[in-house]
Formats: structure tokens, sequence, C-alpha cells
């Protein structure tokens, strides 16, 4: 059985950089916002003629 472990969706990123020396890891975050890109009627047009 699945599970949905958070109802909205991560919009975090993180970043995790590794010293080649000494090997130690330091983590960074950054947060964004999440877009969405819908196809215009252009691109489905030009998509049906390639086809």
């Amino acid at each position: 059985m699945s599970k949905l472990a958070r109802q909205q969706p991560v919009t975090t990123i993180i970043h995790r950089f590794v010293c080649p020396g000494c090997e130690g890891v330091t983590e960074s975050e950054t947060e964004f916002k999440p877009l969405r890109v819908l196809p215009d009627a252009r691109g489905a047009e030009n998509s049906a003629h390639a086809a």
C-alpha cells in the first residue's frame, strides 16, 4: 500500500558540496517557486505537422 507523504510538492533543492581534501560535507538548501509551462496553440500545431 502506498501512502502520500506530503500534500504539497516539495519546493526545496538540497545542494551537497564535498571537499576533496578533507571529505567534509556542507549542505545548502534553495527554495523555489514551481513553474508549470502549458503548451501554446502554435506549439501544438507545429508538433502535429511534424508527425
